[in-house]
């Protein structure tokens, strides 16, 4: 087994699903439910969820020390804010990762899904698909509700 596989399944075991607050996202107009996520998947869920939220805390605080580097008329980031960037970067491509696995096992989990471009997690941890053409309206929705955190480059 790979280390990433093992360190994900590592996480995952450390969660209890009965704590973990799902999505608050309602399930939509036009929305089709196909199940509700297992306890298993709501454990990777919740670790996927909590290392986006770590990240985009990372990102932010890049961002801050990038803009004072800049204000105090410094030509290029200072070496550890390089590095920090440089991080950055990787984690990204590790947390894609991370969402490929997670909406191929809900795939995998409901075979409903199979050849749906657009799918997603709601409230009550339903699993839906929707069309494409109701896309750009859930993901504003998504990105405006409170406690949802989508991920760049992932189905929400």
């Amino acid at each position: 087994m790979s280390r990433f596989i093992r360190e994900l399944l590592t996480k995952a075991d450390a969660v209890d699903p009965t704590g973990v607050a799902g999505p608050s996202l309602k399930v939509a107009d036009g929305e089709t439910v196909v199940g509700v996520l297992p306890d298993e998947l709501r454990m990777f869920w919740a670790v996927r969820r909590d290392m986006n939220l770590a990240f985009r805390a990372e990102v932010d605080s890049v961002v801050v020390e990038e803009k004072r580097e800049m204000g105090s008329r410094a030509n290029e980031p200072s070496p550890g804010l390089k590095a920090r960037m440089k991080a950055n970067n990787a984690q990204a491509e590790y947390l894609n990762a991370v969402g490929d696995v997670f909406w191929a096992s809900v795939r995998h989990e409901f075979p409903a899904l199979a050849g749906k471009d657009n799918i997603g997690i709601r409230a009550g941890w339903e699993v839906v698909w929707f069309p494409k053409s109701l896309e750009a309206t859930i993901r504003i929705v998504e990105i405006s509700s409170p406690g949802h955190i989508p991920s760049p480059g992932s189905s929400t």
